[in-house]
């Protein structure tokens, strides 16, 4: 058992290292490309809903914004959970609407939101302090093209479909408690490298690299939050432009579990 779980954690550790040494470089290989330094803060609540030993759900909002007055982006986000096992959890269904905003020091012409759905599946491994999880999620992203007027206004001519490949790794160490339990200090680090494809798709290496590095705390069995600092780098206009987001993060989130409740009427 020992070496099972010895050698999971060399292949989390290794699958890190490629990520980060691939993409690093492929994200900063233009030398010609603008890169803007910019100041952001985002704010993310989160529910989980365990209905079923087997079946949950899962909703999400997410308010960022540029300098803490701008808006940038905002979400709403929710999906299925199937958990297989204590350690893996699949998502054969979820949906986002994103909201986008003139912003910044690269704003926009005209703001074009997005429907999106998405699969995705969750691997937890713990050792010792470490309490490791795996996210790879599969997009299917529609996002509005607006076509400029004779009068000026843009006016909503189609969707654009678009694919999208994102891969998260990510660690807990609990500080003042050998496990997550209720009360406990941790830190909390994880890096999610993004891939776009498809024939719409005019950059097809990584565009987009988020590392988070913060603290939080569980206050209770069922509820978490979490304060830290997150960078956000987007590739953008055929790999020309960059954003270099410097990003407040602020987190919460809370389980209520259906299934205890029943157990505990019986």
């Amino acid at each position: 058992m020992l070496k099972f779980y010895i050698r999971n954690i060399c292949l989390l550790l290794f699958s890190l290292l490629i990520m980060i040494g691939l993409t690093q470089p492929m994200l900063a290989q233009s030398v010609e490309r603008h890169t803007d330094q910019q100041f952001n803060n985002w704010f993310v609540p989160s529910l989980n809903l365990r209905v079923h030993k087997y079946v949950g759900f899962y909703l999400e909002g997410q308010l960022r914004f540029n300098q803490f007055t701008h808006s940038q982006q905002h979400q709403l986000r929710g999906n299925m959970d199937v958990f297989v096992n204590d350690k893996v959890t699949i998502s054969p269904i979820g949906y986002v609407y994103t909201w986008n905003y003139k912003y910044g020091k690269q704003p926009v012409a005209v703001t074009e939101n997005e429907h999106r759905i998405y699969e995705q599946i969750n691997i937890k491994l713990n050792t010792c302090r470490l309490f490791f999880e795996q996210r790879l999620r599969l997009e299917q992203r529609w996002q509005e093209h607006k076509v400029k007027q004779s009068d000026g206004s843009y006016q909503l001519q189609n969707y654009i479909y678009k694919n999208r490949l994102r891969y998260r790794i990510m660690v807990n160490v609990p500080i003042n408690h050998k496990v997550m339990d209720a009360h406990t200090v941790f830190f909390s680090a994880w890096d999610e490298v993004f891939i776009s494809f498809g024939k719409n798709v005019t950059y097809r290496l990584p565009d987009q690299n988020r590392a988070y590095a913060g603290f939080g705390y569980k206050f209770s069995k069922y509820g978490t939050v979490q304060l830290g600092y997150l960078h956000q780098l987007i590739i953008k206009k055929e790999g020309m432009l960059a954003e270099s987001n410097h990003t407040l993060f602020v987190g919460f989130n809370y389980v209520v579990d259906f299934t205890k409740m029943r157990k505990h009427k019986q």
